[in-house]
């Protein structure tokens, strides 16, 4: 049912995105291009380079304006010049409200959006100069009109006011210089000199007046001519400002719809690439490396035997105790008993690892004691899993992975002997993941669960197996990684780089014919797989 449910849904959710393909090539796309056009979509797919060419043009029309706008201002009228003022600086408040929209986050990467703003911008600069000039051409115009003025207040005769005040004082001069009788008889007849004095005081009066307004008005017409001076210098400065306020507006560096189909496409390369540089400076650099540092050897003594197969892989493996023996089955795979035995629950296999015991499945284990009892057991739930039966005599011990023991068959009187062992400083614990090894010690007969089976085999003078297939070893074996002989296979992510490698010793290899790590499908993945290798670390 499931297999039929996840196929119809999957053919749903294709139909749907055909259906959402279909309506967007039909109703969006037509849409678009067509208000883009032909040249609209080729500006749009510009580079950030062709985009700041296109900017540099634009802002050169700019330029050309302010300067063509500096002539034409200069020779406009001043009634034109007053009248445009007001409407260029509406004009430029229309604009900054256009300027203070915000941009779309797309409208960031769109060529098109980008010139058009920058075309505002541009704008707004050639208007704010246009003001600065149309200011400056008003100021100079009225600078004009006070120097126009200034120049036509009428002359003032002075000379004949100076001469009128000169031939006063020489009359009043030669009525002085008369004889004393002669004046004392005209006076007294005529007041003749009160009268000539008054003459010259209002003739040299009158003449002082005209003098001073005939400086007052050159002074005016020296000072509308500085202040026209002073208004022409300013246009010119406004129509330089006017060119850098242009020339101020510029385009950084911008990513664009081209520019960012072509960094995705080289970031999709160096992902692509990535994994398989990485497996060159592996296959070539790294493994090479590995291969020369020193094995991992566990012997505790010379003296202690391997581990020897009592079953081969069955689907069941029956156990009869003898006198003095415990059988302790992990949950799961007990499969049928007699029901004369004692029986009991085991909090955990070992007490002295309890971690081990706990986080490998062997805790709440079924303890069997009674001689000649019979024990079947199998793996109940799982299919494909198939146990075989090793013993360790006294004296006899093997490195063994707790996930494949599901049974083991110890003295009564004495706890099955497990010790461990730290390899931190070894390169190949490190590669294989594994910095801690536990040894299994006898007597004891182990019940070793594993897909497809379990097979054991003899180290020979070598072996090289998968790094999941690994169960167990004996302690005489040096145990390294070795690189995949096929160099093809792992480059295309079909083989490991490392393959595990036994040698230098004639103990037994314990491996699992069909590796199913965490279930049937292959290994597990996210949270569980990560908590995996943590085990695996730990040698469990």
């Amino acid at each position: 049912m499931k297999p039929l449910f996840n196929w119809v849904f999957g053919k749903a959710l294709l139909y749907i995105s055909l259906v959402l393909a279909v309506i967007f090539a039909t109703l969006v796309m037509p849409t678009v291009l067509n208000r883009l056009g032909q040249d609209g979509l080729a500006l749009e797919l510009m580079s950030p380079q062709a985009l700041a060419e296109q900017f540099t043009k634009d802002r050169g029309t700019a330029l050309a304006r302010a300067e063509n706008l500096q002539a034409e201002i200069a020779k406009a009228p001043a009634a034109e010049v007053t009248r445009r003022l007001p409407d260029a600086r509406a004009e430029l408040s229309g604009l900054n409200q256009q300027l203070q929209a915000p941009l779309g986050v797309l409208a960031a990467f769109s060529p098109r959006e980008i010139l058009a703003r920058k075309g505002l911008e541009l704008e707004r600069a050639t208007l704010e100069g246009e003001i600065l000039l149309l200011e400056a051409a008003s100021k100079r115009n009225l600078q004009a009109e006070v120097l126009l003025a200034a120049q036509k207040l009428p002359a003032q005769p002075i000379q004949n006011s100076a001469s009128a005040c000169q031939k006063a004082i020489e009359d009043l001069r030669t009525f002085v210089a008369r004889i004393e009788l002669e004046k004392v008889a005209r006076n007294l007849m005529y007041d003749e000199e009160a009268d000539l004095q008054k003459e010259a005081k209002r003739r040299c009066d009158s003449y002082l007046e005209v003098a001073k307004a005939q400086k007052d008005a050159v002074d005016q017409v020296r000072q509308a001519a500085v202040a026209l001076k002073s208004a022409n210098a300013a246009f010119s400065s406004a129509a330089d400002k006017a060119k850098s306020l242009a020339t101020g507006v510029t385009l950084n560096p911008t990513r664009t719809y081209g520019s960012t189909l072509v960094t995705a496409a080289f970031l999709l390369a160096v992902i692509v690439a990535t994994p398989f540089l990485i497996r060159l400076l592996f296959y070539f650099v790294l493994a090479p490396f590995a291969q020369l540092w020193p094995s991992i050897r566990l012997r505790i003594r010379s003296d202690l035997a391997p581990p020897t197969l009592v079953q081969a892989s069955a689907t069941s493996a029956p156990i009869t105790l003898k006198a003095g023996e415990a059988l302790l089955v992990r949950q799961g795979y007990l499969q049928s008993t007699s029901t004369q035995g004692a029986k009991r629950t085991q909090a955990l296999l070992d007490g002295r690892h309890p971690l081990s015991s706990l986080a490998s499945g062997l805790s709440f284990l079924t303890r069997i004691v009674g001689e000649g009892e019979t024990t079947t057991v199998s793996a109940v739930h799982d299919p494909l899993a198939e146990v075989a039966v090793l013993s360790l005599d006294k004296g006899g011990a093997c490195v063994l992975h707790p996930r494949a023991l599901v049974a083991v068959v110890q003295p009564a009187d004495r706890p099955l002997r497990i010790t461990s062992h730290w390899r931190l400083f070894s390169l190949h614990a490190w590669l294989t993941l594994q910095l801690r090894y536990l040894v299994f010690h006898g007597p004891c007969r182990l019940v070793l669960k594993g897909g497809r089976g379990i097979r054991v085999e003899g180290a020979e003078s070598g072996r090289l197996f998968g790094p999941d297939q690994l169960v167990g070893f004996s302690l005489d074996l040096a145990y390294t990684v070795a690189r995949t002989e096929t160099f093809w296979p792992y480059f295309l992510g079909r083989e490991a780089l490392f393959k595990d490698r036994v040698d230098a010793g004639g103990g037994v290899l314990i491996l699992e014919e069909a590796p199913m790590g965490g279930g049937r499908n292959g290994p597990r993945k996210g949270l569980e797989g990560a908590f995996d290798v943590f085990l695996k670390a730990f040698g469990v």
